[in-house]
């Protein structure tokens, strides 16, 4: 038989392997969670935040997890999907306006579709186009016969 001092060291002993051991299977489900993240990464992959996210609600969740692996090897650039980048605060100028005038915008429309012998018309050409909303001269020899 043991000795009452014995139990206690055998019980002490046992118990700090079991707390080792819950604690190295926590840590080993959190790593192998956060795998979909790492293999994202590496990849560098446009998504990688919200595939962390995915993997992260994969530990209430183990299916999630699944996507979360499978969307890290989905490779989106070469299918020609648009990656979406969200540009920093920072990034953008102070002076930035997202609304462009009117004016601005139909100067844009009015120099796309009007080109004389590839050039571009000068801005007052412009201004008067719009004011007058004539046809443009498809060549010189139109534009000469207008002016006379």
């Amino acid at each position: 038989m043991l000795s009452p001092a014995q139990n206690i060291f055998y019980f002490i002993f046992a118990f700090l392997i079991m707390v080792f051991s819950i604690g190295i299977i926590i840590v080993g489900i959190i790593v192998i969670h956060d795998l979909p993240y790492k293999i994202a990464k590496s990849k560098s992959h446009p998504q990688q935040n919200a595939i962390r996210c995915m993997s992260i609600m994969g530990l209430i969740l183990f299916p999630l997890w699944l996507l979360a692996m499978i969307w890290a090897y989905i490779d989106v650039r070469a299918k020609g999907i648009p990656a979406v980048e969200i540009a920093s605060v920072e990034a953008v100028p102070k002076n930035y306006s997202s609304r462009k005038p009117a004016v601005a915008v139909n100067k844009q429309r009015v120099q796309r579709k009007s080109k004389v012998d590839n050039k571009t018309l000068k801005s007052t050409e412009i201004n008067n186009i719009i004011k007058t909303k004539k046809n443009i001269p498809k060549n010189k020899t139109e534009q000469n016969n207008k002016e006379k």
